[in-house]
């Protein structure tokens, strides 16, 4: 793989085309992201949002391809992970901060950040466990999702 400076993690990380940035003042943080399709700006936004417990990082297999379908990709490292910074990160703190509604307010100012009013698409993944259905509950059977 060839090496790509523009990148925080190191050299050989992330594949040519794939820069690392940091944007200031996106409700109280800095963000960092990772981002594809830059270099048009007048390319439609599609944002790449991990879940837990993933980083920017994890999108980055998905990013160039869909910068050759003419997007400009963004995946940040959401409040709490990767590089992003501004966050308490204290064992006995306030976890408000973390809710939706605050991560909606990262979202919104991270995409007025970069200069626009919409995007085309967000995606998203998390992980979740499941509980095994328990087929003497109502509502828990096998069959019902």
């Amino acid at each position: 793989m060839e090496k790509n400076y523009d990148v925080a993690y190191g050299e050989s990380t992330l594949p040519l085309g794939i820069r690392s940035n940091f944007v200031h003042g996106i409700n109280g943080l800095t963000l960092h992201i990772l981002e594809a399709g830059f270099e048009d700006k007048d390319r439609p936004l599609i944002l790449l949002l991990h879940g837990f417990p993933e980083l920017a990082y994890s999108w980055r297999k998905q990013m160039l391809p869909l910068a050759r379908a003419d997007f400009h990709v963004v995946a940040p490292d959401q409040r709490g992970y990767g590089r992003t910074t501004g966050w308490d990160g204290n064992y006995d703190i306030d976890v408000s901060s973390y809710r939706l509604f605050n991560l909606v307010k990262d979202t919104l100012a991270l995409v007025y950040a970069l200069g626009y009013h919409s995007v085309a698409a967000v995606v998203g993944h998390d992980f979740i466990l499941q509980k095994k259905p328990d087929p003497g509950k109502p509502g828990q059977s096998p069959t019902s999702s």
